[in-house]
């Protein structure tokens, strides 16, 4: 329809060459039907002319006008109309989610000369696959996403890549992400999910989401990065170190490795102890395993007192997928002070007499050697001189360990075990027990100290649980001795216990006399350090606990169960005997370090968190000029931040400690954060402040994927096949965009409509018609 035919029919604004306008008839009729109005039409003005006089061709022309009259009469009546629609097309979304968790950035991807991290295979996959998608975009919608815990935008310039910061996501969360996406794109044609990731995740897509890809027909199309036999991964997996030491004390850093990979390989690796601040390796040592986990214990003697900052590292031999994980910071506090040991026994025997001179000669510790008779008099010996047995609190504060020989319950009241009872459960002291023939453990059976034994005494007067042994035994380390640093008699590092200790040809080697403990005795949390083996049964490897350890409180308790090691003064002289007692007394004061000699401590247990998990934080003051000077029941405050600022400004949270009920000057509250980092605590009474005052601690996610960062190419997969995708190698992402489907809308506007029955231009074509007829009929004489 020409641009002047619609201006005479006075429809204006409409080109004719709109796509959007059409013509129709309101009342629309079939092929066949306008043929026989047509046939009709015809015959009808055949008919009426055909009986009538005047010349045959005039009579045909006029039957043809009112033929055409007719046909343009039954073309009005149908509703001829001009119909403008305008169409609008909706693009289709692609949505494109690429991993940012700090998995990407682990070095599994075979590469020329090294191998490449999964982010590089990342950025080569997506610079050679642009091409292709930049002709995408030009008729498609591409909404990219970053996703790691939760799904975001990614910073995107027209026509280009988007701009990718570093991997740095500690958890990735893919089905969470799908749903936040899903929800970026509701309402929205979406052609698919692409999903550029090594599947790694915490979480998978849930029944609820698969079944909303499926009802929208959305497939997730997955681009497996990283490779799918991905090389072992060996981390520090924990480490368990003493948070306070002396200067010149052999001290133990317990390190657990673990190997992530195909199971049943060999590997192996050098584990370093290094202070930070220098640089210095202070131990070294190599591990070698085929299992999936593995422990080393490594050992430090510091000589300067101070804040220590050292560190764990290792170093595999084998191939190791990510160097994130290897190492791992070790943060205690170095105290030069002498320990102060009472040491109280019944009678003079071999074995109170070596350990008396061995506390006497020692420099790091002051000592009272007591020996208690029956009547409560006393001998001692010692570089301090006690002017009596502690009856008070105050009198057993000044003892970091007690060493109890062998003598009677009796000798002490109830009140003197009960303040000694608490001495250790609060203050942290430690007491070691050595076993003898007359009195102990036996006669501590009912009374206050009993508690503080790492087994159990039967009730009977003839205890079954703990019995004389007067056999020859070996003493034999455990394991647990070896992770405590203890028992190291050897100058060998490899070979700690000496050899010869362990064979019963020897003769010096044998202990006479022991304590045969039973097993079923052990209370739950004890430890045993060494265990006795009897000489006749050491080829079928029969043993008992020996030398026990337990905690009670703060502090802990040991228990020997011989009085014999003085005969391995035949060997070397004192030399052993001093390698066994003195680690073992300076294991038992270590708790007490971090307490003594402050004015108040503040302690954040555990001090390595995960994430959203309860923390205790206890302010223990000791100055009773500080306890005096504060009001009644009144709480304290504790800030904490960062590690790596202590502005107000960088604070974290403020925590409020209540009145610890039944301990004085001890104040208690809970803390938790959820997010991961390098802590410190410390209070914010004006008492306390400039006093030094301050505690570190960690705090870790549960769900760190750096942990095990294998690829799981397998969970893509799935997922794929859950929505009817499917998961394409990185090398073919540029043929991706073919296969997606397209999911593009064509949206119809409202309909302007223009009826031609009733223009004017209609009414004068009948007339003329008409008029021609009536015109020819008065011509031929037949009106």
């Amino acid at each position: 329809m020409t641009d002047l035919l619609l201006k005479l029919l006075g429809i204006d604004g409409v080109p004719s060459a709109d796509p959007d306008v059409r013509f129709e008839f309101a009342h629309s009729a079939p092929a066949w039907a306008w043929f026989l109005a047509l046939v009709a039409c015809i015959a009808l003005a055949a008919w009426s002319y055909a009986r009538l006089d005047g010349s045959r061709p005039i009579r045909v022309i006029l039957a043809s006008i009112r033929t055409l009259a007719l046909l343009v009469i039954l073309l009005f009546a149908a509703g001829p109309r001009i119909i403008r629609q305008p169409e609008r097309i909706e693009q289709d979304w692609i949505v494109v989610l690429v991993d940012r968790s700090a998995s990407m950035s682990v070095p599994d991807v075979a590469g020329v000369p090294d191998r490449q991290t999964r982010e590089s295979q990342l950025s080569q996959t997506l610079a050679g696959a642009w091409p292709a998608w930049s002709d995408v975009a030009k008729h498609r919608r591409i909404l990219w996403l970053g996703f790691d815990a939760t799904s975001y935008a990614l910073p995107t310039l027209p026509s280009s890549l988007p701009t990718l910061s570093a991997p740095e996501g500690r958890r990735t969360l893919l089905g969470q992400s799908l749903d936040e996406a899903l929800r970026a794109v509701a309402a929205r044609p979406v052609s698919g999910f692409v999903v550029l990731s090594d599947g790694k995740s915490f979480d998978q897509p849930t029944r609820a989401t698969l079944q909303r890809l499926a009802a929208e027909r959305i497939p997730v199309y997955t681009v497996a990065l990283g490779s799918e036999s991905t090389p072992p991964d060996i981390a520090i997996a924990a480490i368990d170190a003493p948070a306070a030491a002396f200067t010149a004390d052999l001290i133990p850093v317990s390190v657990s490795l673990s190997r992530a990979g195909p199971p049943n390989q060999p590997w192996a690796t050098s584990v370093e102890l290094v202070d930070t601040t220098t640089g210095a390796v202070l131990d070294r040592r190599r591990v070698e395993s085929s299992d999936s986990a593995a422990s080393i214990t490594l050992l430090a003697k510091p000589a300067e007192p101070g804040h220590a900052s050292w560190s764990v590292r290792i170093a595999p031999e084998t191939d190791d997928l990510s160097r994130d994980n290897n190492t791992a910071p070790v943060m205690l506090e170095l105290i030069q002070r002498p320990i102060r040991v009472v040491y109280i026994d019944g009678y003079p025997r071999w074995e109170q007499r070596y350990i008396k001179s061995l506390l006497i000669r020692e420099n790091s510790i002051r000592s009272s050697a007591v020996l208690l008779s029956a009547d409560k008099r006393f001998t001692q010996e010692g570089s301090d001189q006690l002017e009596a047995v502690p009856s008070s609190p105050e009198q057993w504060n000044e003892v970091d360990v007690l060493i109890l020989g062998d003598l009677r319950a009796e000798l002490f009241s109830d009140e003197q075990l009960s303040q000694l009872r608490e001495h250790v459960a609060k203050n942290a002291a430690g007491v070691l027990w050595i076993g003898g023939s007359g009195s102990t453990p036996w006669s501590w059976r009912g009374r206050p100290l009993a508690d503080l034994l790492p087994f159990t005494l039967d009730s009977e007067s003839a205890d079954s649980s703990v019995k004389p042994w007067n056999a020859d035994v070996l003493l034999i380390p455990t394991a647990a001795a070896s992770r405590l640093g203890l028992f190291r008699l050897s100058d060998a590092v490899d070979q700690p216990w000496p050899p010869a200790l362990a064979d019963p040809e020897a003769g010096w080697s044998s202990l006479r006399w022991s304590q045969r403990i039973a097993p079923g005795a052990l209370k739950p949390t004890a430890e045993v350090l060494a265990a006795a083996r009897p000489i006749d049964a050491t080829a079928t490897g029969e043993s008992w606990p020996l030398v026990l350890t337990m905690r009670f409180g703060s502090g802990k308790a040991a228990y020997v169960a011989t009085d014999e090691t003085w005969r391995w003064r035949y060997a070397q002289g004192e030399l052993l005997t001093e390698r066994l007692w003195l680690p073992l007394i300076r294991f038992l004061a270590r708790e007490r370090l971090s307490r003594v000699g402050k004015p108040a401590t503040l302690e954040v247990a555990p001090a390595r968190l995960v994430a959203h998990q309860l923390a205790q934080v206890r302010l223990r003051i000791f100055d009773q000029t500080l306890i005096d000077a504060r009001a009644k029941d009144s709480i304290s405050k504790v800030r904490v931040h960062r590690a790596a600022s202590s502005s107000p400004s960088d604070s974290t949270a403020e925590i409020t400690l209540a009145p610890e009920l039944g301990v004085p000057g001890s104040f208690v509250g809970t803390y938790s954060t959820r997010e991961p980092g390098d802590y410190a605590a410390e209070p914010l009474d004006t008492s306390l402040l400039g006093l030094g005052i301050s505690t570190p601690f960690e705090v870790i996610t549960s769900d760190d994927e750096l942990k095990n960062p294998a690829a799981d190419h397998a969970a893509l997969a799935r997922l794929s096949q859950q929505t009817g995708g499917e998961l394409i190698p990185a090398s073919q992402l540029a043929e991706l965009p073919a296969k997606l489907p397209n999911r593009q809308l064509r949206l119809l506007g409202a309909e302007e409509i223009w009826t031609l029955w009733d223009r004017p231009l209609a009414l004068a074509l009948i007339v003329v018609l008409l008029t021609l007829e009536w015109a020819g009929r008065k011509w031929i004489r037949l009106v």
